[in-house]
């Protein structure tokens, strides 16, 4: 039966994927934002400055038209060089310093948000203490800012209560923690000299597939798909390095997006199934991704997407133990063609895995989800999940599961959402839980995810 189940999802995930995409252009959306936040910032503040030098000028007008009549006239001109010569030396100063003298100015904006995620949730089983309960899942602190006319800095602080308990099992959890952890912290390179070449140099997420990508309180859905759990890490892969991304310049004048990223190969704290900081790796982690993006028709867009990810350990203590994760993700995304708010999008993504284990072999596991959403007015989406996947470390365990969800937008600072999911692993009955998910952000916000229509 559970052969049958993984043989079903697999045909869901090839059928989507004859059809299917993303939005790539949300970074390039993202890009000219801030441009032009930053460009309007500059234009106030020099606005600004021009009024002031004004009224100053107009002030010394006065001045001398008052002392006048006790001025000769040799006075009266050197008082009127003065204030001329001064005048003329801002204006130098503020033409050598050029843009990059404007933009430090607009650099001590520094942007911040605060996004707090707030989880309910009840199950059937209740095998764990991390069900039937309700708690502030975590707290994410976000800064950015420019810091130069080329480069924008990102600091990603959360603090989050550790009581997820983890697919598979794993050990008894004696009550959830609160800790602060380094959610990413990278200088984005946005313009280093090479037409179309943007980097990152820092910790963030690893770009390898689709969902991996999105911050836990941005997801479509209250957890991550049950495959990048198992394959990656519960709340998503990070790691420390260099990320390259080069937009292909090509004869159809399609959007291709290649990216290289070499990361220390530890994870950052991810807590990965699979790419596990207690590997004492020596050796650094490859992980490359080429995405191609197009749209179909005027209002159908498609991205296909494929990850390699590769990571190396020798360590004397355990021996050589290699990772391999290959990816392929499909987004299709349908917006209203009368502008209305019937929009839909669909999403699949497959990952296999190759992980040596400590005994010496070598365990080859794979897993699937797709995903698909409608909206149904401004502020309501209802959408459904299925998942299959096989344990990366022990290919003889599965999981598969079906979770359906209604989402309700207030707006980009406010979200609530529902969720039923169940799901059925090897040797255990089916678990039945329910979801109910408050997201709210302060300050400052990035763009709307790609999944909310508005």
């Amino acid at each position: 039966m559970k052969y049958v189940r993984s043989m079903a999802l697999a045909l869901a995930v090839s059928g989507a994927a004859s059809s299917s995409l993303a939005l790539a252009q949300n970074t390039t959306e993202d890009r000219l934002q801030r441009i032009e936040t930053q460009l309007k910032e500059m234009e106030s503040r020099h606005a600004a400055e021009l009024q002031k030098r004004d009224a100053k000028i107009a002030d010394l007008e006065k001045q001398l038209q008052s002392r006048s009549d006790t001025l000769t006239e040799e006075q009266r001109a050197k008082e009127i060089d003065r204030v001329t010569n001064e005048v003329l030396a801002d204006i130098k100063r503020r033409e050598a310093a050029g843009p990059a003298g404007r933009l430090q100015q607009a650099a001590s904006n520094l942007q911040i948000a605060v996004a707090a995620d707030f989880v309910a949730n009840y199950s059937s089983r209740n095998v764990d203490g991390a069900r039937n309960r309700a708690d502030i899942r975590e707290v994410e602190l976000e800064l950015r800012a420019p810091v130069d006319p080329r480069a924008d800095a990102v600091v990603g602080i959360a603090f989050e209560r550790d009581a997820a308990p983890e697919l598979f099992g794993g050990e008894d959890l004696e009550g959830p923690e609160t800790e602060a952890a380094i959610e990413e912290a990278y200088l984005f390179l946005h313009d280093f000299g090479v037409q179309n070449l943007t980097a990152k140099v820092g910790r963030y997420a690893v770009s390898f597939g689709r969902s991996n990508i999105m911050h836990l309180h941005e997801l479509p859905t209250v957890d991550q798909p049950f495959v990048i759990q198992s394959h990656l890490a519960a709340e998503g892969l990070k790691d420390a390095g260099l990320s390259l991304s080069y937009v292909v310049p090509n004869p159809a004048n399609e959007y291709i997006e290649a990216i290289l990223e070499v990361n220390s190969g530890e994870g950052a704290g991810s807590e990965s199934p699979t790419l596990r900081g207690d590997l004492n790796s020596t050796a650094p982690s490859v992980n490359g991704r080429v995405l191609w993006n197009k749209n179909l028709a005027q209002n159908l867009n498609l991205e296909l997407g494929g990850s390699a990810l590769y990571a190396p350990s020798e360590n004397k203590d355990k021996g050589n133990r290699d990772l391999w994760l290959l990816g392929g993700d499909v987004t299709l995304v349908r917006r209203d063609p009368t502008g209305g708010f019937a929009n839909q999008f669909l999403q699949a993504e497959v990952i296999y895995g190759a992980v040596d284990q400590e005994d010496g072999t070598r365990v080859n596991s794979w897993g699937a989800y797709v995903l698909g959403q409608q909206q149904l007015a401004k502020d309501w989406y209802a959408g459904l999940r299925l998942d299959y996947t096989q344990d990366a470390n022990n290919s003889s365990q599965e999981i598969w599961g079906l979770s359906p969800y209604v989402t309700w937008q207030w707006s980009e600072f406010l979200r609530f959402r529902a969720q039923y999911q169940y799901r059925e692993a090897t040797d255990s009955n089916g678990e039945h839980i329910f979801f109910l998910q408050v997201t709210f952000v302060m300050g400052s916000h990035k763009a709307h995810p790609y999944w909310a229509f508005r």
